[in-house]
């Protein structure tokens, strides 16, 4: 079994990272050049014969983008969109509730990404639980919904760690209370 702190320490190359988000190798580099990604903590690269390393938030960021542009969201804005599960926390009444890169726990339920094709949508996108979610609140005529728990499951299936051992690992502690700003 992996634990999280692995998973959050190993990297990947590019082509397993394709396997891992099940994206063709060509999308995942097309992506790349155009600079859509925000691939935080990505290594490597920048030369000849020198690899990128993806984090496994950078393969969320992917995946989680991946499942946006099948349904016909453009590239830039579902990676934005991805983006906020990958590198953000939620938090809720001074705690975190849900790790960045990872679905809530299971106890909260089924983890969405709600999000529109538009830059100018206030409210989106949302990263929530599917009994929380408030869809037309903002006044969008369409939302294109991702069912994050499931992208997780099947990232973790294809890197061999068990998804639900990972989350009960992840959040042993939570809601664990942010930390306060007037101590550093």
């Amino acid at each position: 079994m992996q634990s999280v702190e692995h998973l959050l320490t190993q990297t990947w190359k590019v082509r397993e990272v394709s396997r891992l988000t099940d994206a063709p190798l060509s999308w995942l580099k097309i992506s790349m050049q155009r600079e859509f990604p925000v691939a935080d903590g990505l290594g490597g690269g920048g030369s000849q014969g020198k690899h990128h390393l993806f984090t496994f938030r950078n393969v969320m960021e992917f995946a989680l983008a991946r499942a946006l542009t099948v349904q016909g969201m453009s590239p830039k804005i579902a990676f934005q969109a991805a983006a906020k599960v990958a590198y953000f926390t939620t938090r809720e009444r001074g705690s975190v509730q849900r790790e960045s890169g990872f679905p809530f726990p299971a106890s909260k339920g089924v983890t969405v990404l709600a999000a529109v094709n538009s830059m100018d949508a206030t409210d989106f996108p949302q990263v929530t639980t599917a009994d929380r979610l408030q869809v037309f609140r903002g006044g969008a005529d369409a939302v294109t919904l991702v069912n994050v728990s499931k992208v997780f499951r099947d990232v973790c299936e294809r890197i061999g760690a068990d998804p639900s051992a990972v989350l009960q690992e992840a959040y042993s502690d939570h809601p664990r209370p942010l930390p306060d700003p007037a101590a550093t």
